[in-house]
């Protein structure tokens, strides 16, 4: 596939773009004068792209994508807290603040500006990830310390919180979330390395766990890992510390820092009466302390940006893998295709056409 990917680097304080042809990066150009960029989002449905910068005062930019994929500053607005991550949905601006504990809902008019002032919600410490259902129906978010997960919906304009849902063990710090369908719903937990497959409830927004599989490689030598926040517990030499999880079709891909790998897994096609299964395919070797992923729109391709490796790496994904091929040669879930130099610390992808 042909399109453009946007790689924001954290510490250079750039956004770098990117031709996208077949797997194959091409860095056609760099925007200076972003300091502390570390979140993007896409509006593919009106062609706009958000930028999040964290510093004293945090803010967003705003920019317009062209049919050629240039993007154009379009105008910027203040955010209520420091946040760790944005979202773009029916019409409003997501954010979820992991040093204020809280999250925000800012709705938008047609130029893609806020429309009316940010509600915020504290529901728990370290709020880390902001995402909505594909239906539009309802907003989750995870809270690091508190082990939860909460659901939110808007009802006349006004933000409201459904429910809040427990992630055991107590520390396992649910991160990041990414949906497979409207009712299957998956976590990464930071401190204890497992991928959570819950089934959630389309009407009330309830979720109810189906099933878990641990991606921390066999022998690493891992301990559980610690929330990490001024005057918290010492991490541990080597510790659990999980990053990302990503979906395209039927396989899964989280990433694990410590041992900079990545754990592909398979889940069932299907959830039949409550049930489903996830099965661990492959840990494969990757940029050093990965944290930023994304998948292609088309689902073929697999992007990892290193932290500390200021380089990203692009992997073909091989859907008809078999794990119990008798040839020994039998291709790994991820190919690669290419790997490219960025900025340091490429902290967030954006596919753009």
């Amino acid at each position: 596939m042909n399109c453009h990917l946007v790689i924001a680097c954290r510490a250079e304080g750039t956004l770098e773009l990117h031709r996208f042809s077949s797997g194959i990066l091409e860095r056609i150009e760099v925007l200076h004068g972003y300091e502390g960029v570390n979140c993007l989002a896409f509006d593919a449905r009106e062609q706009r792209l958000y930028a999040s910068q964290t510093g004293k005062v945090s803010h967003v930019t705003v920019f317009n994508v062209f049919q050629n994929s240039d993007i154009e500053p379009a105008g910027s607005f203040d955010l209520p807290h420091q946040t760790a991550y944005i979202s773009v949905a029916e019409d409003a601006l997501w954010s979820a603040s992991y040093h204020d504990g809280n999250i925000a809902y800012l709705p938008l008019n047609p130029d893609g500006m806020p429309s009316a002032p940010a509600q915020t919600d504290s529901f728990g410490e370290n709020a880390h990830c902001i995402i909505t259902a594909p239906d539009g129906r309802h907003t989750y978010a995870t809270s690091l310390r508190a082990d939860v997960i909460a659901a939110y919906s808007v009802e006349n304009s006004e933000l409201r919180r459904r429910s809040l849902r427990s992630v055991t063990p107590s520390g396992a710090g649910p991160r990041h979330l990414a949906f497979v369908n409207d009712e299957t719903l998956l976590v990464v937990t930071e401190m204890t390395g497992d991928v959570i497959e819950f089934r959630r409830d389309v009407a009330t927004g309830e979720l109810t766990e189906l099933t878990r599989v641990s991606m921390v490689p066999e022998g690493a030598g891992l301990t559980r890992g610690v929330a990490r926040y001024p005057g918290g517990p010492e991490v541990p030499a080597r510790p659990i510390w999980a990053a990302d999880v990503q979906v395209t079709r039927e396989l899964i891909f989280a990433t694990e820092r410590t041992t900079s790998t990545v754990t592909a897994i398979r889940h069932s096609a299907e959830t039949v009466a409550d049930e489903s299964e996830l099965h661990v395919l492959e840990h494969i070797s990757t940029e050093e302390r990965p944290r930023a992923t994304a998948v292609s729109p088309d689902g073929k391709y697999f992007v990892v940006g290193g932290e500390t490796s200021s380089h990203a790496s692009v992997y073909r994904v091989n859907h008809d893998h078999d794990p119990f091929a008798v040839d020994a040669h039998h291709p790994s879930v991820l190919d690669l295709v290419c790997r490219v130099q960025t900025g340091k610390n490429p902290a967030w992808f954006a596919f753009l056409p």
